[in-house]
């Protein structure tokens, strides 16, 4: 039963795994349950914390309410059928500090490719000119973690708990957190830090046509 939640397997992909396991067995008796469906509704009457399946109301459609099964995946139960319910990540908002978190990425002081998305380099962030990005992937982050570069990758050594995530690639889904970086006044940081920058290298003439509007 373990496996068959684990894989998302159907009533009747577990049905056959049980009939071939008994067709083979040489045991008098066999160990598993008759069917899928006993076997779940085995686990719904034991107390076993980590595989308990329960039914929660969570819809009502056309005067019908649609339960869910909370179990190691969601389900949803419709007509006594059991659909398979996978939530999905879309985006994770986080400020930079909090990326790095979610990446597994070094801090950016102390990181020589301080970006959570990409593998540009810290001589680089400010390169308006640079042609070709690379994009960090959980593959290349495991590829280079299994062959020893994770220094070179500016990423700690760990497993992602994102990377078991089907079809979901952390470092596409963390996007900025522009109303955090406004509540804390960072835009106003940047703007005052780019006209700085912009009086140190070409003077007070380019200030002119921003005054004057």
């Amino acid at each position: 039963m373990e496996i068959i939640n684990k894989y998302q397997l159907s009533n009747s992909a577990g049905d056959a795994f049980i009939t071939f396991f008994n067709k083979f067995s040489n045991l008098d008796i066999s160990l598993l349950p008759p069917s899928t469906k006993a076997g779940k509704e085995f686990f719904d009457n034991t107390i076993v914390p980590y595989m308990m399946f329960k039914e929660v109301p969570v819809k009502i459609f056309q005067n019908i309410e649609y339960p869910i099964v909370e179990g190691p995946e969601l389900y949803f139960v419709v007509c006594r059928d059991i659909i398979t319910f996978i939530p999905r990540i879309s985006i994770i908002i986080a400020d930079m500090v909090e990326a790095v978190k979610f990446t597994n990425v070094y801090q950016p002081s102390c990181s020589r490719q301080p970006c959570a998305k990409c593998l540009v380099s810290r001589d680089d962030l400010n390169n308006t000119n640079l042609m070709e990005i690379i994009s960090r992937t959980p593959d290349a982050m495991k590829q280079a973690i299994n062959s020893g570069e994770d220094k070179d990758y500016s990423i700690h050594p760990k497993k992602n708990a994102f990377w078991e995530i089907r079809n979901f690639n952390i470092y596409e889904a963390i996007i900025p957190d522009r109303m955090h970086a406004l509540d804390l006044g960072l835009f106003k940081y940047m703007l005052d830090y780019t006209k700085e920058l912009l009086y140190e290298q070409c003077g007070a003439k380019c200030f002119k046509p921003l005054n004057s509007d």
